[in-house]
């Protein structure tokens, strides 16, 4: 329809102005990241797969606020990992694109709270046919592992024990994106 395509647009255009910092110090990431948030729920997978996409520009116009976005944002991307929009490969690469670049940034304070919900999330794409979106989950597998902890019972140390042999074996996969993924992840 007419009024999704003008979404859209809007979106995309809203996504690339939250890449520039000249939109931080206007003071307009909050009007433009709250928006994208609005228009991730009941739209199009493209429309969502360009809100993800602005979402995550925030990490490079603004990544010195991107604590006063985390929440929402994290709470959204765990929700489309787990939505019926599941299936849609672009969609979910460009979710765990932005889940990695915040997970990179953000304090571990922030991250563990949403931690479980997160490798839950992800674990679904290590066995995904499209190779980009198997190799970001292991890339964000990996950016998960500065929440770590000694403790041998965390959440954290059963999922690396539960997913070791899986990461050795992909090191020879046919994919060299997937091994270098797999290689840092480790």
């Amino acid at each position: 329809t007419v009024e999704e395509c003008q979404k859209m647009t809007v979106a995309a255009f809203f996504g690339e102005l939250l890449r520039s910092s000249l939109v931080s110090s206007l003071q307009l990431t909050d009007a433009l990241g709250n928006r994208l948030l609005q228009c991730l729920l009941n739209s199009s997978p493209i429309l969502q797969t360009f809100c993800v996409k602005g979402l995550g520009n925030i990490t490079i116009g603004d990544p010195n606020n991107i604590e006063k976005y985390s929440r929402q944002v994290l709470c959204a991307m765990i929700y489309l990992m787990g939505s019926e929009q599941h299936d849609n490969e672009v969609l979910m690469f460009e979710v765990l694109l932005c889940l990695g670049q915040y997970v990179n940034l953000l304090k571990v304070t922030t991250i563990k709270p949403f931690l479980i919900k997160i490798l839950t999330g992800i674990q679904t794409f290590f066995e995904s046919s499209n190779d980009r979106v198997r190799a970001e989950a292991f890339n964000v597998f990996g950016n998960l592992a500065k929440c770590g902890t000694r403790d041998p019972k965390s959440s954290l140390c059963r999922q690396i024990q539960g997913n070791l042999v899986r990461l050795l074996l992909q090191l020879d996969a046919r994919s060299e994106e997937i091994s270098h993924s797999c290689n840092l992840t480790l």
